[in-house]
């Protein structure tokens, strides 16, 4: 029983140290800068310089109307986004596909773009769509999700080698010591 006390302890540790990670910077990874309709389109203003992630809604709320769809464009549908200082067309990159659940909100990621400056207003437009679509775009890209999610993982699995190891050389020395 005393063999197992240390490992466990340091276990519990590491699980505590991940969810204390978990807790502090998933929640923030999540806000939104703002959402709006498409075929309509609607304006951002981007508070700094970074990654931001174009999210389409499966399930939304905009105002007191709760949106649903099917999690992706209908055929011929397109997504635009410009820098409405200059009018020109910001690239957006689809590297991972991210998915996220927050109560009455699902969506999935169409894809991450970047801004090079503070206080960035951008147009963000569609073409082809014969419904509206409601989007979102949040401050963060779902390159950093996974890097937390890495960081989490990375955490407990070195919690567990730790414990298994503990484990084992108490192990040893007990059975030595008979």
């Amino acid at each position: 029983m005393a063999n197992l006390v240390i490992p466990l302890v340091v276990l519990l540790t590491g699980v505590s140290i991940a969810a204390a990670i978990a807790v502090r910077r998933v929640p923030p990874l999540l806000t939104e800068v703002d959402r709006g309709l498409l075929p309509d389109g609607f304006e951002v203003i981007l508070p700094g310089p970074g990654e931001y992630t174009l999210w389409l809604h499966i399930k939304g709320r905009l105002g007191n109307k709760l949106f649903h769809g099917s999690g992706e464009l209908p055929p011929g549908g397109k997504v635009f986004l410009f820098d409405a200082s200059t009018g020109r067309e910001i690239a957006t990159e689809q590297t991972v596909s991210a998915r996220k659940n927050m109560g009455e909100d699902e969506a999935v990621s169409l894809g991450v773009f970047s801004s090079d400056r503070e206080n960035k207003t951008i147009e963000i437009k569609g073409s082809g769509l014969n419904s509206e679509v409601l989007l979102s775009v949040s401050p963060t890209s779902s390159r950093q999700i996974m890097g937390i999610m890495g960081l989490i993982t990375g955490v407990i699995l070195i919690s567990i080698i730790v414990a298994t190891i503990i484990f084992v050389r108490l192990m040893r020395r007990r059975h030595l010591a008979a």
